[in-house]
This record gives structure tokens, sequence and C-alpha cells, in this order.
């Protein structure tokens, strides 16, 4: 089945409907259609065939969810890059994933001009602006197209988008998603998260090129009105103000960092968002103060996704009364849920046998949702494609109610005096202190213990920092003695890559 049919079938059934809004532009279903159906035989006529990969680097846009459905209609592979990466990491990815054609907006030929011949590229397509030499002009093509191509017929294995990882621990991987990964993600949404309808208005502030553009799809095969967020970067203040001006009901999906500073902004700046039914969050575990203050904002209406872009963000789930039902017994740790309707997750040691539960070990996962492999990159495949599961380097344990939480990842624990020490856990108990806004816990060596504790604490007030003998002492009466920091260094700011993943090793290189 070609992914493409939620889009078809929207089309169908509310063609007059507005399907994508932002600012001053609109686009209703049928348009949305016809030209994600026009961008699809331009592409076809530039040579694009099925399997061929297109990159999308662009803002968030109406012209994103046209060229990533036309590309699912083509059959083509949709590789959408975020912007917000280096310039080199973007050219990695090009290169990597063997990209034909690059379909990009007027912010980019600036710096892409200079890497432009080292590139195999065949086209460059432009969206907006004067179009640079060597470009086509994005609206002059679809204007010379004299019809929309019909959905290709496409095997449920065939290709349909390489998720590009964020690369924090090495160079970006493409999990290869095919359009049977896709539609039970979506088929999973539905059963886990929320039922939109035609009636609902979602919102999306996450960059479409990963998590908010995955779930666009959900929202488009059931009609829904999706508006974009009218900034390149995340705004809060505007955020709130889009929210109340066209009475969103669902944001489908938002980063723990970006409901944190929600919260913070609605607490300056309230608004009404009485409308919103469901928010989404994920991509990292939130802390549990944070999950606490965003639901005595926003009040029942949150859920948590944990996954990764190997299994689109299907892995486990916890739903909104599961979500207040945990919070009111104010755990240290907050939950990620039970296993989605479809997907079966376990924990296992290191020799790969399956732990008891409540015992610690890496989190794996299987079924439809999970991707084929990496792309062009077979050792890094078997490495995490093991007997048939996903490898995930997560470290977690699964209670006895099938509740599965998250310690850290496999890489970040910090082996000290031979006990495993996970720094998530020492994270939650500095966030509890008043003048501690954000944190970040790692290894360092030493020469005694292998590694010690380190904590880089952005205080509430940089000029009256809490003294790290305090925050020490405050940790030792938490949690046991040989996890507390052996030291803390106050910063300004906690490196985060461009999905807003904290940096660890960042801070270990600079601080150790």
């Amino acid at each position: 089945m070609n992914v493409a049919i939620l889009l078809t079938r929207a089309a169908q059934a509310n063609g007059k409907k507005l399907a994508v809004v932002q600012g001053d532009k609109r686009l209703f279903y049928q348009e949305l259609n016809l030209r994600a159906g026009k961008i699809a035989y331009a592409l076809n006529k530039l040579g694009v065939n099925q399997g061929d990969r297109v990159a999308l680097i662009q803002h968030n846009a109406p012209p994103f969810l046209e060229t990533l459905f036309g590309l699912f209609k083509l059959g083509a592979v949709a590789v959408p890059i975020n912007w917000r990466l280096h310039p080199r990491e973007i050219t990695f990815i090009l290169e990597q994933s063997g990209t034909k054609v690059v379909v990009q907006d007027q912010s980019f030929p600036s710096w892409i001009s200079g890497c432009h011949d080292q590139l195999q590229i065949e086209h460059w397509i432009q969206i907006g602006g004067e179009t640079q030499p060597h470009f086509i002009n994005y609206e002059d093509l679809l204007a010379q197209t004299p019809e929309p191509l019909p959905d290709k017929e496409l095997e449920d294995n065939s290709l349909a988008w390489l998720f590009y990882t964020s690369g924090t621990t090495g160079k970006p991987k493409g999990a290869m998603l095919s359009h049977r990964n896709l539609m039970s993600m979506t088929m999973n949404f539905f059963a886990d998260h929320y039922v939109p309808d035609e009636t609902d208005i979602a919102f999306h502030a996450a960059p479409l090129s990963h998590g908010s553009g995955l779930y666009s799809l959900p929202m488009v095969g059931r009609g829904v009105t999706n508006v974009l967020h009218d900034s390149i970067g995340f705004k809060p203040s505007l955020v709130l103000e889009e929210l109340h001006h066209w009475r969103v009901t669902i944001i489908p999906f938002l980063a723990p960092t970006q409901v944190k500073r929600l919260v913070e902004e609605a607490a300056v700046n309230p608004q009404d968002t009485s409308h919103l039914k469901a928010i989404i969050w994920g991509g990292a575990p939130m802390y549990v103060d944070d999950a606490h203050k965003a639901v005595k904002q926003f009040g029942p209406i949150l859920t948590q996704l944990y996954g990764l872009g190997e299994s689109p963000m299907t892995i486990t789930a916890l739903g909104k009364k599961e979500m207040v039902a945990e919070l009111q017994k104010h755990p240290s740790l907050l939950t990620a849920g039970r296993p989605r309707t479809d997907v079966e997750v376990k924990i296992i040691d290191n020799l790969d046998k399956v732990v008891p539960d409540g015992s610690i070990g890496e989190v794996i996962v299987r079924g439809s949702v999970v991707m084929q492999g990496y792309w062009d990159n077979p050792d890094a495949t078997s490495e995490t494609m093991r007997n048939g599961w996903l490898h995930t380097g997560d470290i977690g344990y699964i209670d006895k109610r099938g509740f599965l939480f998250l310690v850290d990842r496999k890489n970040d624990m910090i082996i000290s005096g031979g006990s495993n020490i996970y720094p998530r856990e020492v994270e939650e108990v500095l966030l509890e202190h008043p003048q501690v806004a954000e944190v970040s816990v790692f290894g360092i060596p030493d020469q005694q213990w292998g590694e010690s504790v380190k904590a880089a604490v952005r205080p509430v007030d940089l000029n009256t920092p809490p003294s790290s003998r305090e925050l020490i002492a405050f940790c030792q009466n938490r949690i046991a003695s040989y996890k507390k920091p052996k030291s803390v260094v106050f910063v300004s700011k906690i490196p985060k890559n461009a999905y807003g993943k904290i940096l660890r090793r960042a801070l270990q290189k600079e601080f150790q």
C-alpha cells in the first residue's frame, strides 16, 4: 500500500476543507492533493523514479507537505533534512544517501553553492526568492506541469523515508522506513494517542523534517486542518497566540524542551488554551517536575511517546489518564508507558538474554513499525538489528505492570568504582532544587574510581547560583552517596543539537 493514500482519500472526502494554514497561506485538501500530484509528475519528468532519493531542506511551510506526499505518490524516497544542521552535516547526508534531487527553500542557496560542484545532484529546486543559477524555480515547475501523477502502486516494503539519526555519537545514519512502517506508525497513533477527525485543528511547531512531519501522516489521513507555526524558530509566545487564534485541539508532537518552554511562557503570558484536547511529547524523557508543571498548566491532556527514528516514534506510550495517575504517585522517574498495541518490547543483558521484571538492561523492540535497516551501512545494521530485534541502545527496566522505565542511553552510563550510575537519575534529583533551571550529568576520568560524576548546572539566576557544596549535599540526602556529583560547574547554557537533545559529550570534552 502506498502511504500517499492518506492524502488521496482525505482529498476525496474533505476536498474543500482547509488542509494546511500558515499565516496568510491557505491550502485546501483538494489543492494539497493536486499540488502533491503535480510535483510527483514534474519530478518524474526530471528523471526521478521509484526508489530514487530526493532531499527536502525546508523550513516548516506548505511546500514541505506537498513535496513529501508528492514523493510518496511517485514511489521515490524522501530524505527530509533538518535545516538547523551544519552545512557539513547536510552535505554528508546528501552524499551518503545518494540524493538525486534537492528541493529546498530560498534560505539555503547561499551556502549550498559552495559545495554545488562536489555533490552528484542532478537537479536543484528552489522554493521562493530570486532563483539562483543552477536552480529550478518550484512554482514555475508546478505551473508547467499539465497534470497530477496518480498514486503509484507499491509493495508494502518499498522505501518511503530515509530518517537520518541526530548523530550525537557519530555520523548520521539513514533509517530505512517503508510504506508499511509509516502506515503502521499511523495506525498506532490512532490506537494509543488520539483519534482525530475532520473537526480537529492540529498545530505543528517541531520540525516537519522529523517528529512533526511523521505525525502529519495521521493528521492528513483523518482530514485534520494543519496549522504550521509561523516562525522559523520556536517562539513560545507566538505559539500560545496561534493556539488561541486557531483554537487548536491537538499538538501532534513536541520535544520535552518545547513543552517546558511553553509552560514557562504561559506563566507570564497566559492565553486561552482550553480547546486543546491532546498534546503529545517525545524524542527524549521528560523530567518528573516538568511533567507535573505541564499537566498543571494544560490539564490532563498530555500523552508521552517513546520511540526512535528506527521505529518511528512507536515503542511505548503513556496515555492521558495513566500520565495523571503516575504523577499522583510522586515518582522519582516517570515511566515511558506500556508497549504500543502491536509492538513487542523486552529488556536484555549484555549476552542478549531476557532479564526478569525490574532488572535493568537494554531495551529491544520488534514489530511492523521497525525499520528495514540503515541505508548503505551493513555494519551498523547488523549491530543494531540482531535476531529479528531492534537494539535501541537505551537502558531501562519493565516493572510487574508492564510499564517501561528508561534510565539512560547505554553510552551515557557512568561506571564509578565498578558501580553503574545513570545520569538521568542524578539529573532528576538536581532539578528538584529550586535554584536549578537545567542540568546535564556526565562522567569524567578519575584516577581512583575510573570515572566520577560531574554536573553542569544552569542556575535560575546566574549571578547568584547555589554553591557546589550545597548541590552535592542536596543529592546526598536523596540518592546513594556514590551517585552524587563529585563536582559541579555552572554554565549559562546547556548545549543541544539541532533536535533539542543535550550534547553530553560536548560538556565532557569541555570540562573533563
